[in-house]
């Protein structure tokens, strides 16, 4: 997830961003996308591979 500022200025990562939420976000997001990492084979299941 990339977002502008501005037209005039390049784009920025959200975790260099100046707003609390908008670095909350991003954390979050990416740890619900890690979390489902793993999948059992046998039924297919989704398994968190974090705590």
């Amino acid at each position: 997830m990339l977002f502008a500022q501005s037209n005039d200025q390049k784009l920025t990562h959200p975790l260099d961003s100046n707003y609390t939420y908008v670095v909350l976000r991003y954390v979050l997001e990416s740890y619900n996308r890690l979390s489902w990492l793993l999948i059992d084979a046998k039924t297919n299941e989704r398994a968190s591979c974090l705590p």
